[in-house]
């Protein structure tokens, strides 16, 4: 399979190859192999690193649910780090030799700026061993393999969706499902900025993020596959432009704290100052652990396309890695419970139940817990229907070791000078590409 894309056909096959095998490989997973479920009897500390409040929950549900039965004697201490923060606080512990975690939640991009020199994390091919055809390798292995080495394990297929509320929609006589275009959605938020308060979406003035979404989902990308910065392309230009003018037209409003790592993001969700929304399905829980009182007012539905492009583009990914850091006495426990995690039906469906985080571990999608799975949150929608739909045509965007370097500069000289002040936007991506080759 493609690391770049990601099709349906992809999905299904991928299903029925494990439906051969689910029970097999859903009473193996569980048991957690014969060897591993005889737990040590001295006590495991284990420290880990992390920065998403959704995966912290799905992790240590696993640990309470499954795996305290096989390994009483291990305990899991999470230290959650800002997002912005935890990059370069991993980096200054490696390179000083001590003071790091056991294991820590890796982001698909940053993952490469840790690929200079000796990787700091252990390569995980042979642990994985033959379930690595039970994985969707593009979302789940791919970003985080390095010299034909996997040093990290996801567990999201993450196609990005579109999100909207239905009953102040409702109200105004607006069909939020509608439209499957972007230009069909610029009628939409016209619509909606005519008949409230409220502004169609909520746009970064500082986060690549929809800018990287938008320009891959159109088959743009900031790097070319020779890793040559491309982020000033003719394409690029015209998607930066595209954003900037729903924040001008009043369609969009700047997003309150950058994002959804924020609160007063939600808060201002809470409030209704945007009522459409976009993001992978770990952002589904986002929503859920932040507004839980807003169970039943919000849709999920496909993407819009632009003219040319994508059904869907990957956005995200996170995956568990263990550190060269590790003490001895934790590697065994520490695979033991990331194998728990992504390649066992219980623990990749407790993150798709609490987190709506959808497996790449396809066996866990023959379980009737993943096929009748209904979200209240989203008007008891499946979740699940909507990721494979979007999985039909969803690609994957360019990364490499300069990748940070590139979205630092893009920050900076692009989307807030653009999207803040009104800059031009050829002229300020010309300066971030200038920028990141000196800096690179």
């Amino acid at each position: 399979m493609s690391e770049k894309s990601l099709s349906r056909r992809d999905f299904l096959k991928l299903a029925a190859n494990a439906g051969a095998g689910a029970a097999l490989a859903g009473s193996a997973g569980n048991l957690l192999g014969a060897a591993t479920a005889l737990a040590q009897e001295e006590e495991v500390n284990i420290l880990e690193w992390a920065f998403a409040q959704n995966r912290i929950i799905w992790q240590e549900a696993v640990l309470e649910q499954i795996f305290s039965e096989t390994h009483p004697n291990v305990t899991l201490t999470v230290e959650t780090i800002p997002y912005g923060d935890m990059w370069d606080k991993l980096q200054t512990v490696f390179v000083a030799g001590s003071g790091g975690p056991d294991m820590a939640d890796i982001a698909i991009h940053v993952w490469r700026r840790f690929t200079r020199g000796e990787v700091p994390f252990y390569a995980l091919d042979d642990r994985i061993g033959d379930q690595m055809g039970d994985l969707v390798d593009g979302s789940a292995m791919g970003p985080w393999r390095h010299e034909g080495q996997v040093y990290g394990l996801g567990n999201e297929v993450n196609t990005v969706l579109m999100y909207y509320r239905e009953d102040a929609l409702s109200e105004m006589g607006i069909d939020g499902a509608a439209g499957t275009t972007w230009e069909d959605m610029q009628a939409v938020a016209d619509e909606v900025i005519g008949n409230s308060d409220a502004a169609f979406m909520a746009m970064p003035d500082g986060s690549v993020d929809y800018l990287e979404q938008f320009l891959v989902q159109r088959g743009g990308n900031f790097f070319d596959e020779e890793h040559n910065p491309i982020a000033n392309s003719d394409l690029a230009v015209d998607t930066l432009a595209f954003m900037q003018d729903m924040v001008q037209s009043g369609r969009a409003i700047l997003s309150p704290g950058g994002g959804p790592y924020a609160e007063v993001y939600y808060a201002a969700m809470k409030d209704g100052a945007f009522l459409f929304q976009i993001g992978a399905p770990w952002y589904q829980g986002f929503m859920k652990n932040n507004n839980p009182e807003m169970e039943g007012m919000w849709r999920i539905r496909l993407l819009p396309q632009f003219p040319e492009g994508h059904l869907s583009v990957q956005h995200g990914g996170t995956g568990m890695a263990i550190t060269k850091q590790a003490r001895e006495e934790t590697v065994e426990p520490l695979w033991d419970f990331i194998h728990a995690c992504n390649l066992t039906n219980d623990g990749a469906l407790l993150g798709f139940e609490l987190q709506n985080l959808v497996p790449t571990y396809t066996p866990a999608w023959q379980d009737d817990r993943f096929l009748q799975h209904r979200d209240p949150f989203f008007g008891n929608q499946s979740p699940a229907e909507f990721t494979f739909a979007a999985a039909e045509d969803m690609v994957v965007a360019n990364s490499n070791a300069d990748w940070q370097i590139m979205v630092d500069s893009l920050s900076r000289n692009a989307i807030g000078p653009v999207m803040v002040e009104g800059a031009d936007p050829r002229a300020s991506l010309d300066a971030a590409v200038e920028e990141f080759e000196f800096e690179r």
